[in-house]
């Protein structure tokens, strides 16, 4: 009888060992990340977005800086992408589970597209279609060890290819923001809106 309890005993104990899983795409994923190491460099602040009317926002924080700058202000065409699926480039105004203050991103990956993490000297490089993707200054996306680790879990999850409806969102540092690096993929259904830039229709203009 003893020796019954003790293989039950080991059987349930196996059972409730799982293994950890793979991310799933929902329009409300988890944001959790575990704290930075000490050794790793401190991002920059959020750009996040003030709103001051309905389709007007300011810019708070520096993750865009060289495209967007804090205290600009920015037209937003919201439900923009109900209506259009969203292109490179697009700069995105996103909110997520966990993070009701919504953050401007740039769409460097659709659906369908390949990306891959490489590991170059200490840092892992993204890639998007075999091309190392790079800030607006030219700067190529250099990752820690830390801030690489989702990203990796999605590629191997997703074999290398962006899911249909999902999108990679980044901010414009080298080291990697509140974006992809920190909440993986996203559904398209967590991006609220589109930037106009200063030239697109219903763009501004500060002449």
């Amino acid at each position: 009888m003893g020796r019954c309890l003790c293989v039950m005993l080991w059987v349930f104990l196996g059972a409730c060992q799982q293994s950890p899983q793979a991310p799933v795409l929902t329009s409300n994923p988890s944001s959790a990340q575990a704290p930075l190491e000490r050794d790793e460099p401190a991002r920059p602040e959020e750009a996040s977005l003030i709103p001051s009317n309905p389709n007007i926002r300011t810019i708070r924080g520096h993750s865009l800086r060289g495209l967007l700058e804090d205290g600009d202000a920015i037209t937003v065409d919201e439900g923009y992408f109900d209506r259009h699926a969203p292109q490179h480039e697009d700069i995105a105004i996103v909110r997520w589970a966990g993070h009701k203050i919504p953050v401007a991103k740039v769409v460097r990956g659709v659906a369908g597209d390949r990306f891959a993490l490489r590991p170059d000297n200490g840092v892992w490089s993204i890639e998007v279609n075999g091309v190392p993707l790079k800030t607006t200054s030219g700067e190529a996306y250099a990752l820690s060890e830390r801030a690489s680790r989702l990203l990796r879990v999605y590629e191997a999850d997703y074999k290398g290819v962006i899911p249909a409806n999902a999108v990679l969102l980044l901010g414009n540092a080298p080291g990697g923001s509140m974006d992809a690096t920190t909440f993986g993929l996203l559904d398209r259904s967590n991006l609220i809106g589109k930037v106009r830039m200063d030239g697109e229709p219903g763009g501004t203009n500060d002449g």
